[in-house]
């Protein structure tokens, strides 16, 4: 009987040791881990950080470039008129990115490329101004201007097919249209076609008399068919209506000279280095003139003894 109550009295002891050690265990965990994992989550660094952006003020941006389009294709626009081809080039690219910024489009971008395009076809770049003005006729199929500009182009690449086309295709909304007629009559010219030219420059005369460009014209292609009688006529009379044009009188001054009229040659070829000096056609034709006149009054100076 002792031994079973000595046995049972040390497994109560036991059983006590064991609980009391149990309890301190669980007030240490209380105690530290448990504030710890309370307060893990606000020491966690989160994988991925976003930064906020204010929005876009669109209506600011528009206006902006509302203001900055019309600054800047009036600008292009005074440099075509003032010759200035690579500062108008310039002009008309800022123009272009305004139009993105400003939400612009259609006929006032066509506009711009259309000028864009005559900015190039001033420096001499034919192909690059050809595509210029073919995509301001995408953006605007009605601008004259732009089919002008694709006539032109192609009239300098040399593709005259195509930039007769392009006259022809405003012509036939409005015949009466001179620049186009001009023009025509110019690719005509270039195509070799002078009897043909001729008519249209004749068309451009019946409605304007006093069109020095289509006198010109007829008259360098009278010329061409060695009509000189002709060509002098025609060329007197654009020199009346326009005295400025240096080519045309280098042109009159060629047909005089054929036609043995060496002093009125010659007064035409001094009137042409009068506007460009150092126009090589003109100093050519003058040396070439005052030699034969040299010539000739030598000829009659023997003669007369």
């Amino acid at each position: 009987m002792v031994k079973v109550e000595s046995l049972f009295g040390f497994c109560l002891k036991v059983w006590r040791q064991d609980l009391i050690l149990s309890v301190v265990l669980i007030t240490i965990f209380m105690l530290f881990l448990l504030p710890c994992a309370d307060a893990a989550p606000a020491d966690v660094t989160p994988v991925h950080t976003y930064q906020t952006r204010a929005p876009v003020d669109y209506d600011q941006e528009v206006e902006t470039g509302i203001k900055d389009y019309n600054t800047w294709v009036t600008a292009g626009e005074e440099q075509l008129r003032a010759s200035k081809y690579q500062e108008a080039l310039e002009s008309f690219n800022k123009a272009l990115v305004a139009c993105n910024q400003g939400r612009i489009f259609g006929s006032d971008k066509a506009r711009v490329l259309t000028g864009k395009g005559a900015a190039f076809l001033g420096l001499g770049r034919s192909k690059e101004a050809l595509t210029a003005y073919s995509e301001a006729h995408d953006l605007d199929p009605l601008s004259t201007a732009a089919i002008m500009g694709q006539g032109n182009a192609n009239t300098g690449l040399g593709q005259y097919d195509d930039a007769l086309s392009a006259y022809n295709s405003i012509l036939s909304q409005d015949q009466t249209n001179l620049s186009i007629l001009i023009q025509k009559g110019n690719a005509l010219s270039l195509q070799g076609r002078a009897q043909a030219a001729i008519n249209v420059y004749k068309s451009v005369i019946k409605i304007d008399p006093a069109n020095a460009d289509a006198w010109a014209g007829e008259g360098k292609m009278l010329a061409s068919l060695n009509r000189h009688k002709e060509a002098v006529e025609a060329y007197n009379l654009s020199v009346t209506y326009d005295p400025h044009n240096a080519d045309t009188w280098t042109n009159y001054g060629k047909s005089l000279w054929i036609l043995g009229q060496y002093q009125q040659s010659l007064d035409a070829y001094n009137k042409a280095l009068a506007i460009l000096p150092n126009d090589p056609s003109a100093q050519e034709g003058k040396t070439t003139v005052t030699g034969l006149m040299s010539r000739y009054q030598k000829a009659m100076s023997q003669a007369s003894k």
